[in-house]
């Protein structure tokens, strides 16, 4: 069985990757960026399709240092390169630890960076070599956005629109899908490409779910919903994972498993519930559900089929980990937590009562843990990290 590999960041701010083996043993640890030599913070390390390099955020030490840049390593060598800066000095962050968000495309030749701007926040189209000037498609908040899986189209939704971007060609216009209030976050492509799903209203009443072709103007309706959504496709087929939030609610009451080629919907959990991601093999959720009365997390494995679930781990968040809850739709496209065998999930805080938490001068530090997919162990602390993320299993 290959080894499982994920990077991460460190408490002090480098980049390191590791292995993982069967047993849940690390090995290869190696220092990829280190702060100290680079003069930088680094942060949110995003593993290229391949796996055979990542993008990290770089940001400057000190008042009054480098503005923002984005920087691509080869995994293999450790050759870095900025790829694209914001030049002034101390930009803005754009959700609690993150500088910016960077998303690769499928074919792993350009990203999509979300970054602050002037009003607010911009997503452009970055070249993965830097030898392109990184081109704005849209202005503006929130952004969400989804790449086609031929990697030839991106959807965007920015406030109240939804746009399709045809990236093919040079002179292609793009087109407006939605431009009224929307009840979801990050869009999701079908299977095949073809089109795309997502939320809003029927001019009739009631909130409804869309399936929109990506070559033509025909729209239809999959199924009514019962409230907003954030939806999750799985890797293999044209179910979604929706958490939904009832009206009157502030946080998603409802788990959902979604099926859009039948047209039907199934309530797996009841809530409030923080996120979701699909197992890879698309047979079972991963949900975590916030502690009354604290601000920790419960994990659970719920399968699809039955109404097993499973309690996983407890813990307590880190910034960087609880902003990725906090987004975990468009995340979920991005950043892996579940390791491509299906074998770990990983989180990063400090886990509850296990007593793998390591110390700092006054405080515990955040470690990075993994937890096996079955349940069968408690949770590992494999990393004095902050945020962590596995890499494709074509990487290895």
């Amino acid at each position: 069985m290959p080894l499982s590999r994920f990077a991460y960041v460190t408490n002090d701010s480098s980049l390191y990757s590791c292995a993982l083996d069967e047993s849940g043993a690390t090995a290869d640890a190696r220092c990829i960026l280190d702060c100290v030599t680079e003069g930088r913070v680094f942060s949110w390390p995003c593993w290229a399709p391949a796996g055979d390099g990542l993008v990290v955020s770089a940001t400057g030490r000190g008042e009054g240092g480098a503005g923002v840049e984005l920087w691509h390593v080869t995994h293999a060598d450790g050759v870095a390169r900025t790829i694209h800066a914001q030049e002034e000095p101390g930009a803005e962050l754009i959700a609690a630890g993150l500088a910016h968000y960077p998303y690769w495309s499928p074919g792993g030749r350009a990203l999509t960076l979300v970054a602050h701007s002037g009003s607010g926040l911009a997503l452009s189209i970055v070249d993965a070599a830097g030898q392109i000037p990184a081109r704005t498609l849209v202005e503006g908040a929130p952004i969400f956005s989804n790449w086609a899986g031929d990697g030839r189209a991106l959807v965007v939704h920015r406030g109240a629109e939804l746009t399709l971007f045809d990236l093919a060609g040079s002179e292609s216009t793009p087109r407006n899908l939605l431009q009224t209030r929307a009840t979801f976050r990050a869009p999701a492509w079908t299977l095949d490409g073809s089109a795309v799903i997502y939320a809003a209203p029927r001019a009739g009443g009631g909130n409804v779910l869309w399936r929109v072709e990506r070559s033509s103007e025909e729209r239809d309706a999959i199924m009514e919903l019962q409230g907003a959504v954030a939806l999750v496709r799985d890797p293999s087929s044209n179910r979604l994972l929706a958490t939904t939030i009832d009206a009157g609610d502030s946080e998603p009451q409802r788990l959902e498993l979604l099926d859009t080629d039948a047209g039907t919907q199934r309530t797996l959990e009841r809530g409030p519930i923080s996120a979701a991601f699909w197992a890879p093999d698309g047979a079972a959720a991963y949900f975590f559900e916030p502690i009354v009365g604290s601000a920790a997390l419960s994990l659970f494995r719920r399968e699809l089929q039955g109404e097993g679930r499973r309690l996983l781990a407890r813990f307590q968040p880190s910034r960087e980990f609880a902003t990725l809850i906090a987004f975990y739709d468009q995340f979920a496209l991005s950043h892996a937590i579940v390791s491509p065998d299906g074998r770990w999930v990983m989180f990063s805080g400090l886990a509850l009562h296990n007593g793998g938490a390591g110390r700092g001068a006054l405080r515990p530090q955040n470690g990075c843990y993994v937890v096996r997919t079955d349940g069968t162990e408690a949770p590992q602390r494999v990393a004095a990290g902050d945020v962590g993320f596995f890499a494709p299993s074509v990487g290895e």
